[in-house]
Parts: C-alpha cells; structure tokens; sequence
C-alpha cells in the first residue's frame, strides 16, 4: 500500500524496554507523548543508522504485511513480517518480524488496537528522534490473522515462548517465511 508522508520534527521517550532495541513495535501513542494528531496506537521501526536513514529516504514506499504460525515442539506460535520496500527499486526492502504468543493477549494486545485504525501512523525512529513518519492505509486485516492463530493454538498451546522462539529461529528464515506457502492463520 503507498503511503502519504509527513514531515515535521518529532522527538519521543521510547518505553525503557525498546530503547536502542532494532524491529518494528506496535506502541500505543500515550506512552510516548505525541500531539494530538496522533491516536491509538502506532507501529515504531528502530534499526542501526543507515538501515533507518536509507528506509526514510524511500520516496514510493510501499508496505506488505505477512502473518502465519508455525508449530514447534513447544507449541505453536506467530510470526508477523512486515516488508517495506521501494516500488521503483526492488533491491532496497527492509523486512521487520515480530513474534506473538498466540495465547498471551499481551504479546499481540497493541495488533489489534492497530487493526482497529483506518490508517496506520509508522514512525522511522533513531533514538529519540522521529526521522519520518508515514500513513499507510489499514488493508491489512492482522485482527483475522490473530484470530485464527488463537483458535489454532488451542491444539497445540505455546507451553515455553522463549524455547519455540529459538526454536523458530532456528527452523525458519524471514527470507523463507516471505515466499513461503506455509499454512496461513
């Protein structure tokens, strides 16, 4: 989905546990003081330096969303991929993942506030400094993905998160899981 990009200067007090940490979070905004033309919840992406610098540079960013789940002997889990990438430029993509305990509402709680939004507010953040931000229009539906990975786990219920996590590190690449035909949830 294109995206509408805006430009003003924004710093934010990430929460302690993201600072300095590279991925894409889904943070709700009154936890990190924006203005009022920000509500509910955004997506915040952190990466080194120049990964953040050259993704804000994008000038026809285009955002894909991917959510499946996958069993390990631990039990089931999530796996959220979001890839941004330049309409014009295949080669310049950046691809972020987010793992979710299908049974632990906490690990996927801020997903579906975001679902909830017609338009999605992403946040190129370095530090304390928010470098750019983008609106994207919500089409992507994550709140049926988590639902049916709900539902299946109950079969197979994450009993270890940090051992599947492993587990699924292992056993599984971003690059793989992309193109993959793995079951959808």
């Amino acid at each position: 989905m294109f995206f509408k990009k805006e430009k003003k200067l924004i710093t934010i007090d990430l929460p302690q546990e993201l600072v300095g940490k590279d991925g894409i979070f889904a943070i709700p905004v009154n936890s990190i003081s924006l203005d009022a033309s920000f509500s509910g919840s955004v997506l915040c992406v952190q990466d080194n330096p120049k990964n953040i610098s050259d993704l804000g540079k994008i000038k026809n960013l285009h955002l894909q969303v991917k959510a499946g789940g996958v069993n390990t002997s631990y039990g089931m889990i999530m796996f959220l991929l979001f890839r941004f990438w330049d309409i014009k430029k295949e080669k310049d993509k950046f691809i972020y993942e987010v793992l979710v305990n299908p049974n632990d509402i906490e690990s996927y709680e801020q997903y579906l506030i975001i679902d909830k939004q017609k338009e999605w507010k992403v946040l190129m953040v370095d530090g304390k400094h928010v470098l750019n931000t983008y609106t994207f229009k919500n089409i992507y539906n994550i709140r049926e993905a988590i639902k049916k990975a709900v539902a299946s786990s109950k079969d197979n219920p994450c009993l270890n998160f940090s051992e599947a996590k492993n587990e699924y590190f292992r056993d599984y690449s971003i690059e793989e899981l992309i193109i993959s035909r793995l079951t959808k949830v």
